[in-house]
């Protein structure tokens, strides 16, 4: 959002190619606070990681076979 050298829409475009070409998940995180992640604050660092462990457990949890995805058993 703050990066006066591409438009936000062109990054939206790119993502939904991505996904119109994959199969597989596409993550895309716009953090509207930040740039390219130099002078991050550490709270936006803890939030990134957080936000990629939670989009990495969503796309290999376990279907248990029962309608409700987790561990297996």
């Amino acid at each position: 959002m703050n990066d006066p050298r591409v438009d936000v829409w062109e990054s939206n475009k790119f993502v939904a190619r991505m996904q119109a070409a994959s199969a597989k998940p596409v993550i895309y995180r716009l953090d509207y606070a930040s740039g390219h992640g130099i002078g991050s604050t550490a709270d936006a660092n803890k939030d990134w990681a957080a936000d990629i462990a939670a989009f990495v457990l969503e796309v290999t949890r376990v279907d248990t076979g029962n309608g409700t995805a987790g561990a297996a058993p």
